[in-house]
């Protein structure tokens, strides 16, 4: 977490995290990077029994996040964030050719992107001075369209198009977590000709009209929701578990923040003991907000 002069909101923000992590970790910490505050921001999260690292100026949000992230790396976390090529900003006209057309090749720089920060990390990355990685548990997450990108990536890598033969033949992600996340093909229905799918953790609201919980087809061409491509799973016995939010639109798409617990039985489960399950299961919690954007379409991202 980061903050500056937040000292009304600092003991409840620290509360409303802490209450999230306890349902899903036994032991957990919370950071908190004082970005050279002027009020008490800084004396009330040392009373809330947050970990703080305090700077004597501010330098903005993203140099406090770095800060934090420095102090996971030193302390055992290891983790990597990439930034991918917006390839629909600015873009105006999404009629149905040219829409479908900026749309695919949005789609395919994101996921060549994580190809190549893929890349870059097995030729670079997997042991420095500060961490180990382990290349055969590298697992992708994304939310909307992060996991559209990380879908697309394993889609990719499944076919072995694109980009993906930079990879090393016999490298395959070890795990694929996706929060309203979908594939776009222009080959027919969704199908891995060369490997099989990482495991795959699904999360979908069922009246998600943004990312499609279901799928769109036009000819050959089509856009395929989680719903779809679990068919596919099932039809080729791939492992995968799937949470179907029950009326519930893509404001799925945050709920990694509150099932923690979720993720970490994924990873346990399918990643490291690779046990082959395939779970399927319609799941509705009226507790959770409901977000204007439930019914959004895409053409509404126009006046976003």
């Amino acid at each position: 977490m980061a903050g500056y002069n937040e000292e009304p909101l600092v003991t409840r923000a620290v509360g409303e995290v802490a209450a999230v992590l306890a349902e899903a970790f036994e032991t957990y910490e919370i950071i908190l990077v004082d970005d050279g505050s002027k009020d008490r921001t800084a004396a009330v999260a040392r009373e809330a029994g947050v970990e703080l690292l305090s700077r004597g100026y501010n330098c903005g949000k993203g140099q406090s996040l770095k800060d934090g992230y420095s102090w996971a790396l030193e302390h055992g976390f290891v983790f990597v964030a990439i930034d991918y090529r917006l390839g629909l900003k600015g873009v105006k006209n999404l009629s149905v050719v040219s829409g479908i057309k900026n749309f695919q090749r949005a789609i395919d720089m994101a996921a060549e992107d994580l190809i190549d920060a893929t890349n870059y990390i097995l030729k670079h990355l997997l042991k420095t001075s500060q961490y180990t990685i382990n290349p055969n548990y590298i697992v992708t997450m994304g939310c909307s369209a992060g996991a559209i990108t990380s879908l697309q990536a394993d889609y990719f890598l499944g076919n072995r198009t694109h980009n993906a033969t930079q990879l090393p033949d016999t490298f395959h992600y070890a795990g694929v977590m996706s929060f309203a996340g979908g594939i776009f093909s222009s080959d027919g229905r969704v199908k891995y000709r060369v490997q099989p799918p990482a495991p795959t953790l699904f999360c979908h609201g069922t009246e998600d009209n943004l990312v499609n919980y279901k799928q769109t087809e036009f000819a050959n061409i089509g856009f395929y929701g989680s719903h779809a491509i679990v068919k596919r799973f099932e039809k080729y016995d791939y492992p995968y578990f799937f949470r179907r939010y029950r009326e519930m639109g893509h404001e799925v798409s945050i709920v990694f923040f509150i099932h923690g617990k979720m993720m970490e039985d994924f990873v346990n489960e399918y990643v490291f003991q690779k046990q082959h399950l395939k779970i399927d299961e319609s799941y509705r919690n009226p507790g959770l907000d409901k977000y204007r954007w439930k019914n959004y379409k895409v053409k509404d991202l126009k006046g976003m």
